[in-house]
Order: C-alpha cells, then structure tokens, then sequence
C-alpha cells in the first residue's frame, strides 16, 4: 500500500554480511523481489540497472530479495555477473509481509521508510514507472505535502 511503512527485515546476504532495511533510512531503495530462472526477473533487473547508469549510482540501493534457500545456485548466478548488487535469501514471512504473489515483484521505498511503489509482473512502461518514482523521491525535502 502506497504511503504504509515498509516492513523492515534483517537478512544475511549472499556474501554472508547482515543487512536490515533499517540499515538504508535517508536513501530511496528499491527492494527487488526475484529468482534465478526468472526472464521477467531478468528484464526488470535490467531496467533498473540502467535506471542506474542513467541518473547515477547514489540515487537508490538496489537489494534482490531472493526465495531461494540454496546459497550455492544464487552465488553462481552471481558470479555470472547475472546480478551485481546486494542479495538476500528472502524469508517466507517477509515474502508475506511485502505481499509478493508474482516474480518480479518490485517495490520503492523512500527516504523515510514509507512505500512509494509497489508493483508486480514485467510490463512495458515499468522502467518509466519506477524512473517517475525515485526522481520524485529524490526531490522530495523529506516532508510530504498532502492537498
């Protein structure tokens, strides 16, 4: 839901480091919800790499929230340079918790923790939405006006 606070989570990454959502307050991210095998996974990856490459790197953390329980099937995806930015393998409860009924399943949290987009499936016009999304965000001062 547009405006809840986004659930935090704590999670060990794919590199073994523990990271909570928490952890990224002050900065837009966008949580990635995927798995290997995915080609709409794949595309919207791609999307929001170039998302990145476009209005730079210090704009948003990308953090791939991954159902996969076997460590080893992520890494080697990894080390084909499938996904280059933070992965977690992601918990029944915060699968729930984040609703994802479909794969990818992409959502943008902003500054102050709330959700600014929610959104499922690849479709055409995604990278736009999700563009339209942290460059608002990114603008905001931090105090969200109401009209």
């Amino acid at each position: 839901q547009k405006d809840g606070i986004a659930p935090n989570f704590s999670l060990i990454t794919a590199s073994g480091d523990s990271i909570r959502l928490s952890d990224y307050k002050g900065k837009i991210v966008i949580l990635d919800f995927w798995y290997v095998g995915c080609s709409p996974c794949v595309k919207a990856y791609r999307d929001i790499k170039t998302l990145e490459e476009k209005l730079g790197k210090n704009k948003f953390i990308i953090i791939g929230m991954n159902p996969i329980t076997r460590e080893r099937k992520i890494n080697r995806y990894i080390k084909k340079g499938e996904y280059s930015d933070i992965v977690t393998i992601c918990s029944k409860k915060i699968k729930n918790q984040y609703q994802v009924k479909s794969y990818p399943t992409i959502y943008v949290i902003d500054k102050q923790g709330k959700i600014a987009l929610a959104t499922a499936g690849y479709y055409d016009d995604l990278k736009i939405k999700i563009e339209e999304c942290v460059i608002e965000e990114s603008e905001r001062s931090g105090v969200r006006k109401f009209l």
